[in-house]
């Protein structure tokens, strides 16, 4: 399979070229040149600035054609200017000093345009494309044989909303929330979490056999509840359960609202294929600012701190965490102090503990990346040594999270931008 990827550049119709071509899991980037959107020339007379917007072109297009940054095994620089060498070697350790692919730097006599000093070129894999790559979002998911969508069923409900252990059906779709599915990714696996109750796609039991109903059930981090998207062709995909290795399936092909979704073994009938529809993607921004603030200062604590950051694909992408080894009182931060810490994406940031009414900013910087959502952990460390612990899992950017002090949660808010 050939897939084109066009950048915008002029020179794109004019030479006859793409800016990457993948075939199957190749791709290969063309010779970059540092353009703008409107195609003029940035950084003149500056090497490094112009390689830093060579790889942003490069990362942009790797994007489109499934794969990113992390997955580039060779780069290319070439150079005027064979003193520039150095300054462009420290801009692509930016971008690739934990990937580390292959290199070669070139010094060329000149480039079509004499404003140019660099060029950059790489080659890169992509993920396999028979696996789906979907976006983090809400979806509607639909039958190839029946039509309908899958859904939870609502008449298993308690106060508190759809209650544990409700069965997944098919239903004619009319836009109810517990017909919508929030793909997570896992690196290559997807938790389905239903936009209603907020639980998870769950075979029960670990169970292997075929027959068995799949039903919603709060996340717990098994494999019964994570699942893989297999491109049968068509934009139809089989949804495989990563415990059992056995497919979604409309039992005997019915066509009816109510049937009640089983596992099956594959066997290539469209009752077990489904088309998976975009109704809300999730925002993906390319910086964030995370702030942390303890609260309560009549306790007598210092606070750790993790942070772990996270791109589309469910990648950790960067680390934040405080710590320290020192008795208590504990060195760190003092109370009702405030920091502020740049954390790039790639590179793990540690520092000291945060003191009770001291405050925390980490901007993250995501070279190249895309950011999904973080984690955090926050832990309470008490004068005798004990500990209390909370924390958010899956927080997604451009939401706020805050935790008040009581018996059951920590005494830290986290915020991040709208």
């Amino acid at each position: 399979m050939r897939k084109l990827i066009s950048g915008g550049s002029p020179y794109e119709p004019k030479v006859g070229i793409s800016r990457a071509v993948r075939v199957d899991n190749a791709i290969a980037v063309s010779g970059t040149a540092p353009l703008d959107s409107e195609g003029c020339t940035v950084g003149i007379g500056d090497a490094a600035a112009q390689a830093r917007r060579c790889f942003e072109i490069i990362a942009g297009a790797l994007e489109k054609a499934g794969s990113s940054l992390r997955q580039v095994i060779r780069t290319r620089t070439f150079v005027v200017r064979i003193e520039d060498w150095e300054a462009v070697a420290a801009v692509h350790r930016e971008f690739f000093g934990e990937i580390r692919p292959a290199n070669t730097i070139i010094q060329v006599s000149r480039f079509i345009d004499p404003d140019w000093l660099v060029e950059l070129e790489a080659d890169a894999v992509g993920q396999d494309q028979g696996i789906g790559d979907f976006l983090p979002g809400t979806y509607k998911i639909v039958s190839q044989s029946s039509g309908k969508a899958l859904a939870i069923r609502t008449d298993w409900t308690t106060q508190l909303g759809l209650a544990d252990h409700a069965p997944l059906e098919q239903e004619t779709y009319v836009d109810n929330s517990n017909q919508q599915w929030i793909l997570v990714p896992l690196g290559g696996f997807y938790k389905i979490r239903c936009a209603l109750s907020n639980e998870v796609l769950d075979v029960p039991g670990f169970a292997t056999g075929n027959g068995v109903i799949i039903q919603q059930y709060p996340e717990n981090g098994g494999l019964n509840q994570q699942w893989l998207l297999v491109n049968v062709g068509n934009e139809f995909y089989k949804i495989v359960s990563r415990s059992s290795a056995k497919v979604l399936d409309v039992p005997g092909f019915v066509t009816g609202d109510g049937a009640m979704i089983q596992q099956y073994t594959d066997n290539g009938g469209i009752n077990q294929h489904w088309h998976l529809s975009l109704l809300e993607a999730d925002p993906l921004l390319n910086s964030a600012t995370i702030s942390f603030h303890t609260l309560d200062e009549n306790l007598d604590y210092d606070s750790r701190l993790s942070v772990w950051v996270y791109g589309p694909a469910g990648n950790m992408v960067a680390n934040f965490y405080s710590d320290s080894d020192a008795g208590f009182p504990r060195e760190g931060f003092s109370a009702g102090s405030d920091h502020s810490f740049d954390l790039t994406v790639g590179n793990i940031q540690r520092t000291e503990l945060l003191a009770k009414g001291s405050k925390c900013t980490i901007q993250v910087n995501p070279i190249g990346h895309d950011i999904w959502r973080f984690d955090f952990v926050a832990d309470m460390i008490f004068t005798d040594g004990s500990h209390l612990y909370s924390g958010g899992r899956g927080v997604q950017l451009g939401r706020t999270y805050g935790y008040e002090h009581t018996e059951q949660s920590f005494p830290i808010t986290g915020n991040s931008p709208p």
